[in-house]
């Protein structure tokens, strides 16, 4: 179960902006100054804000995390123990990927390789099947085309569930909360709330789908992780 005093940073950053902004409000005061005042207060309402956005993202990843081993249990199907502790969407989709790369992805291409490599030695050492050395190199063509940029596409899918795993709560929040404290960066400050919203519950639980897509096309022997 996620736990939000587990994200060091998250509060760290949340602590700095009310510091400031208590700063900034006892220098109104200090001075006089009501627009400094009101503005402070004004800040500290986005604080807030920002604080309760956080702390809802993070319980709704707890609340995600039981989920998805529910939904695993039911959907996958799989030898592994999703009911354990620290195993959930984000390791499924890992499994799911690396079962694309090396279960699908990897094996046919080396088929194709094998496949490219026979025409060619039969083109060479057999005068009447000569131009079958052009299908052979159609194969080759297709393989650095189509199939290496399969393998790398998944490659990169993995890193970036890597890295939203790794950052989408302990960094990209965080950041996001002192951005959109302040008033010129406030946009952009909502902008990487919502991607750490997106990239820790939204972006792995597309796997699941992608998982009961894949059962209708290809075998459960392939598939099954």
């Amino acid at each position: 179960m996620i736990n939000i005093f587990e994200f060091t940073l998250f509060w760290v950053a949340a602590l700095a902006m009310f510091a400031v902004v208590a700063f900034y409000y006892m220098l109104g005061k200090l001075f006089g100054r009501r627009d400094m005042v009101a503005s402070a207060v004004n800040e500290l309402r986005q604080v807030l804000i920002s604080v309760f956005l956080g702390i809802l993202l993070i319980s709704l990843a707890s609340i995600s995390e039981e989920a998805s081993k529910i939904a695993m249990r039911d959907v996958i199907k799989a030898d592994y123990d999703y009911s354990k502790p620290g195993y959930f969407h984000f390791n499924y989709a890992k499994d799911y990927l690396n079962t694309l790369i090396y279960s699908i992805g990897l094996p046919a291409i080396v088929d194709l390789w094998m496949f490219g490599y026979t025409l060619r030695a039969t083109s060479q050492f057999i005068e009447p099947l000569a131009p079958l050395k052009y299908a052979a190199n159609a194969i080759g063509t297709i393989i650095g085309m189509l199939f290496s940029f399969f393998v790398s596409s998944l490659h990169i899918q993995l890193l970036s569930l890597s890295f939203a795993e790794a950052f989408a709560f302990t960094v990209i929040l965080p950041i996001g909360i002192v951005l959109r404290t302040i008033p010129i960066t406030r946009e952009g400050g909502c902008f990487l709330i919502a991607v750490a919203f997106a990239s820790f519950l939204v972006w792995p639980f597309c796997y699941v789908i992608n998982y009961e897509i894949s059962k209708s096309l290809w075998p459960l022997s392939l598939i099954h992780i």
